[in-house]
């Protein structure tokens, strides 16, 4: 019966929190500030065409934590004159029921047959990005889904990027990431105090501040973050060619 739902095994039900209610997401109107920080760490994994610029700031202060409304600033150069600027704000956000999920992202399972990697122009219309793929084998994930993956936004509210996803062709369910992590799919664990940022990147002519990155193959990439006491911290990747 095609109209069932699925039955999903334990392992992939850990994976993900099913949200009841809206994620509390935060006002529009942000201010930013500036505490001091003890790394910037750039998720090099992400850095490919189609990928993205993700980075994460871990405070000086490990019990510093950022008010609803509150970014920090980065900046962002490549030797090859792209220039930047991402905000980095909490990773972990609520739900209304009390459960935390990671803020700007969500998951996607396919239905059976279907390819995720053809959702990449949906998902670039909500200024998200397709992270790495789960390819279900034997029936692991139960008779009616292939495939799954992880989908960062950076901008705009989560559940209305859900909501556009669950309308796209081939998609089974769309849900919340939840703050399990599974290696392949979520990347590294970070500590709950870390900050997170980024933006689309692409191997393209630079635009600057054109809210994505573009870069070429061997460019440089360096995030800046000017520390209160006038330092300067940073941290450099290299795109591969």
């Amino acid at each position: 019966m095609r109209g069932a739902t699925p039955r999903l095994i334990p392992s992939l039900l850990a994976m993900v929190v099913a949200g009841i209610g809206a994620c509390n997401e935060g006002p529009t109107e942000l201010r930013f500030v500036n505490p001091m920080l003890d790394e910037l760490q750039i998720d090099e994994s992400f850095i490919h065409d189609g990928g993205a610029l993700l980075v994460r700031a871990v405070p000086a202060d490990p019990s510093f934590q950022l008010a609803e409304d509150a970014r920090i600033r980065l900046a962002v150069r490549s030797s090859t004159s792209e220039r930047e600027e991402i905000h980095v704000g909490p990773e972990l956000c609520r739900l209304e029921d009390g459960r935390e999920i990671l803020c700007n992202k969500f998951l996607i399972l396919m239905e059976n047959g279907a390819d995720i990697r053809d959702l990449r122009p949906f998902i670039e219309q909500i200024n998200g990005r397709l992270r790495l793929v789960r390819v279900c084998t034997n029936g692991s994930c139960g008779p009616w889904i292939t495939e799954f993956g992880a989908v960062r936004i950076f901008s705009g509210e989560l559940t209305a990027a859900m909501a556009q996803a669950r309308r796209w062709p081939g998609v089974r369910l769309v849900e919340y990431s939840g703050i399990i992590r599974i290696a392949d799919v979520e990347g590294s664990p970070s500590g709950s105090n870390a900050f997170l940022g980024g933006a689309p990147l692409d191997l393209l002519e630079p635009r600057p501040h054109d809210g994505s990155v573009q870069v070429q193959p061997a460019d440089v990439v360096t995030v800046e973050y000017a520390q209160p006491d006038g330092q300067v911290l940073s941290v450099s990747a290299t795109v591969s060619e």
